[in-house]
Protein backbone atom coordinates (compact mmCIF):
# COMPACT_ATOMS: atom_id res chain seq x y z
CA UNK A 1 0.00 0.00 0.00
CA UNK A 2 1.85 3.42 0.84
CA UNK A 3 3.63 5.02 -2.17
CA UNK A 4 2.52 3.54 -4.67
CA UNK A 5 -1.19 4.38 -3.15
CA UNK A 6 -0.21 7.91 -2.83
CA UNK A 7 0.52 7.72 0.75
CA UNK A 8 3.16 9.54 2.68
CA UNK A 9 5.64 7.41 4.83
CA UNK A 10 6.93 8.96 7.86
CA UNK A 11 9.56 8.44 10.28
CA UNK A 12 6.65 8.63 13.10
CA UNK A 13 4.26 6.51 10.72
CA UNK A 14 6.58 3.63 10.38
CA UNK A 15 7.55 3.84 14.43
CA UNK A 16 4.21 4.12 15.70
CA UNK A 17 3.52 1.07 13.76
CA UNK A 18 6.49 -0.95 14.44
CA UNK A 19 5.80 -0.56 17.72
CA UNK A 20 2.33 -1.75 17.67
CA UNK A 21 3.61 -5.13 16.17
CA UNK A 22 6.01 -5.18 18.43
CA UNK A 23 3.57 -4.70 21.62
CA UNK A 24 0.87 -7.69 19.63
CA UNK A 25 4.42 -9.70 19.67
CA UNK A 26 5.73 -9.04 23.40
CA UNK A 27 9.00 -7.92 21.95
CA UNK A 28 10.82 -6.63 24.75
CA UNK A 29 12.69 -3.85 24.46
CA UNK A 30 12.10 -3.35 20.88
CA UNK A 31 13.07 0.15 20.02
CA UNK A 32 12.56 2.00 16.69
CA UNK A 33 15.60 3.78 16.54
CA UNK A 34 16.71 5.69 13.71
CA UNK A 35 19.06 2.96 12.36
CA UNK A 36 16.62 0.23 12.40
CA UNK A 37 14.16 2.79 10.56
CA UNK A 38 16.71 3.13 7.83
CA UNK A 39 17.62 -0.73 7.78
CA UNK A 40 13.36 -1.28 6.92
CA UNK A 41 14.03 1.17 4.57
CA UNK A 42 16.58 0.29 2.48
CA UNK A 43 15.80 -3.91 3.11
CA UNK A 44 12.23 -2.90 1.56
CA UNK A 45 13.16 0.07 -0.57
CA UNK A 46 11.10 2.43 1.15
CA UNK A 47 11.06 5.84 0.21
CA UNK A 48 10.46 8.90 2.57
CA UNK A 49 10.17 11.68 -0.63
CA UNK A 50 7.96 11.39 -3.34
CA UNK A 51 8.83 10.42 -7.37
CA UNK A 52 10.20 13.33 -8.93
CA UNK A 53 7.58 13.00 -11.42
CA UNK A 54 4.59 12.31 -9.46
CA UNK A 55 2.24 15.73 -9.62
CA UNK A 56 0.29 17.46 -6.79
CA UNK A 57 -3.49 17.88 -7.66
CA UNK A 58 -6.11 19.41 -5.75
CA UNK A 59 -9.03 17.22 -4.08
CA UNK A 60 -11.70 16.29 -6.22
CA UNK A 61 -14.56 19.60 -5.34
CA UNK A 62 -11.59 21.57 -4.39
CA UNK A 63 -12.42 24.45 -7.42
CA UNK A 64 -16.02 24.52 -6.18
CA UNK A 65 -14.45 25.15 -2.19
CA UNK A 66 -12.18 27.91 -3.54
CA UNK A 67 -15.15 29.98 -5.52
CA UNK A 68 -17.22 29.49 -2.15
CA UNK A 69 -14.49 32.30 -0.30
CA UNK A 70 -14.28 34.46 -3.82
CA UNK A 71 -11.01 33.17 -4.63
Amino acid sequence: MLRKDGVTLSGPMLEIHALEIATEHEAVGFKSSWHWQQGVSQRYELSKRARADQKKSAPEGAHDITLGFGI
